[in-house]
């Protein structure tokens, strides 16, 4: 490491001045540099995985290099530790040219390349145990600030020729355009922007026809994830400017966070209903956003990283390598038909609480909570019969007897009409089937011992309700979508 250090320095003498300003910090190895790596090891398929973390911190020595060396099956408990160590406990300097999330240190940083480069580490290591054959070795760097930033190396650094890297970084400086100073600043250019919130699709997708491939220019190149993203949607919905983009960020120019997190949550809860696995948007995972209202398109943002969901917004300053192992690919032809629907169905008030109901139960489902899933997914199937009855016999009852209002009154009493008795009515009328009577009968049921008993519910049972509250709405979608 040394010794790669001092020759990069000997060969960043020999640029010009210009061709000093135009190296980037993810290879800037002038003084004051100090490395610390972490060097994991899997003896058994005699692979390695090696953090190197470069700091230009002017209270610490030049040239102070650390190293760890730690078996592959066990490190994690090291790892933990060590982004407790004083030196990452430190909030990061602002940086105008990426955006910047208030209060995030370099801990912070430092924790998403380590599991990015282990979770990488990982697919490897299947590939092999996979009797498929065994790559080259890869090296990814990976911005932490100004002053700091991370090589991930599947393979040993010091099986890297020095003189030969050195001349890579050198080599790309050299081809960089030169910059002309005697060009003139542009004016800037006031712009009315709007402000909105956005977040992304999660689990993580991507749409489009295939997933990113980077070619080894665009790798060498550090070519991000956010560069191969394009604009899938832009429309008005409810009078707001919603886009999405094809790595699943969406955005929406509302600037009431509650009416902009409702709206959001709908456009959720459809894709669910288009079989694209989706959990509900907490509040919490808003992120802020502004809006060109003239070209539409998403200029700042910043967004809490808090959660997996809010995690993806570091993905989009990734290179977009393995990107099929942790993404779900979505064609754009589904995310036209989600907006089309959501575009008729939006002024359907109780279609979209039902449909946000949905979402909130598969949410609980996923996350093992099945009772609760079952619970909500009940009152989806209680309101759906509420609304049979009414449209097939209270409706009719009021038609026919338009001056007997007891009559009507008593049909529309809960305490006389319970759900048990209205689904035997509907049974009787022929409006519900046979079959559908004994699973809505089951499901009450299972409701009851649920509520007055404490009775838990499995995850079959949890489905069943879950998947005929589905059913129903995705009916709904299908014979009704006005």
């Amino acid at each position: 490491m040394k010794n790669f250090i001092l020759t990069f320095r000997e060969e960043y003498d020999k640029l010009s001045d210009e061709e000093k300003e135009l190296i980037t910090n993810l290879e800037d190895l002038n003084k004051p540099l100090q490395v610390e790596s972490v060097w994991i090891k899997n003896d058994e398929l005699d692979i390695d995985l090696q953090f190197h973390f470069f700091t230009h911190f002017k209270d610490e020595n030049d040239l102070d290099i650390k190293v760890e060396l730690l078996d592959s099956r066990d490190y994690i408990d090291f790892l933990n530790e060590y982004l407790k160590k004083k030196k990452w406990n430190k909030l990061l300097h602002k940086d105008e040219s990426i955006p910047f999330i208030k209060d995030r240190k370099y801990s912070d940083e430092i924790k998403i390349i380590l599991i990015n480069g282990i979770e990488m580490f990982k697919n490897y290591v299947q590939t092999l145990h996979s009797d498929r054959k065994r790559t080259n070795s890869s090296l990814m760097k990976c911005r932490i600030n100004l002053d700091a930033f991370g090589w991930v190396h599947l393979g040993k650094i010091q099986e890297i020729e020095p003189k030969n890297e050195v001349f890579n970084i050198i080599t790309q400086i050299k081809l960089k355009p030169k910059q002309n100073s005697h060009k003139p600043p542009e004016a800037k250019i006031e712009k009315n922007l709007i402000d909105g919130f956005g977040t992304f699709f999660y689990p993580p997708i991507w749409i489009g026809d295939q997933f990113p491939i980077p070619s080894l220019k665009d790798i060498l190149n550090k070519k991000p994830l956010v560069q191969f993203t394009k604009t899938i949607q832009d429309i008005n919905y409810k009078n707001k400017i919603l886009i999405i983009k094809s790595d699943g960020f969406i955005a929406i120019g509302e600037s009431n966070k509650k009416k902009a997190i409702k709206k959001l949550n709908e456009i959720m809860a459809i894709a669910l209903l288009f079989d694209i696995p989706v959990s509900i948007i907490n509040e919490s995972e808003l992120g802020t956003v502004e809006i060109d209202p003239e070209d539409r398109r998403i200029g700042s943002q910043s967004m809490p990283i808090n959660s997996m969901r809010t995690n993806l917004i570091n993905a989009q300053w990734n290179i977009p390598i393995n990107i099929e192992f942790n993404r779900i690919k979505v064609s754009e032809n589904k995310i036209y038909e989600l907006f089309n629907i959501a575009e008729k169905i939006k002024n359907d008030k109780i279609f979209k609480d039902f449909s946000i109901f949905y979402l909130e139960s598969y949410t609980h489902f996923t996350n093992y909570l099945y009772s609760q899933s079952f619970i909500i997914s009940w009152l989806i199937l209680e309101r759906y019969l509420s609304n049979l009855w009414k449209e097939k016999i209270i409706d009719k009852i009021k038609e026919d007897n338009k001056q007997d209002k007891n009559r009507e009154n008593d049909l529309k009493n809960p305490g006389r009409w319970s759900a048990y008795y209205i689904i035997e009515t509907l049974n009787l009328l022929g409006i519900i089937k046979n079959e559908q009577y004994k699973t809505f009968m089951e499901l009450k049921r299972k409701r009851d011992k649920i509520v007055h008993e404490g009775q838990d519910c499995s995850k079959e049972e949890s489905k069943k309700c879950l998947d005929l509250a589905k059913r129903i709405l995705s009916e709904n979608l299908v014979h009704n979508p006005e």
